[in-house]
């Protein structure tokens, strides 16, 4: 599943680079912020779409920033779909 996840990140950029068997690193470099927002949320729903794995995406200009931001992203959603459990 690992390897069809990559397949489709590496259609968006050549430097993708594994950081565990579920997290990868995808550099938009170059990009402007608007652009860079929009294949993020691309990436995102071309990840879903063809392998049928939900995630998150967090964008940020470093590796441990953008880990955060991906962290935050999924406490959210876990919030709103587990209120009892989130107080």
């Amino acid at each position: 599943m690992s390897a069809r996840v990559r397949e489709v990140l590496e259609e968006f950029s050549a430097g993708v680079e594994p950081y565990s068997i579920d997290e990868m690193f995808v550099r938009f470099d170059g990009f402007d912020t608007a652009t860079t927002q929009a294949l993020a949320r691309t990436l995102y729903r071309n990840v879903r779409q063809f392998t049928g794995i939900p995630v998150c995406v967090g964008v940020a200009p470093t590796r441990t920033l953008a880990l955060s931001v991906e962290h935050q992203t999924w406490l959210k959603a876990q919030s709103s779909l587990f209120p009892d459990l989130c107080k």
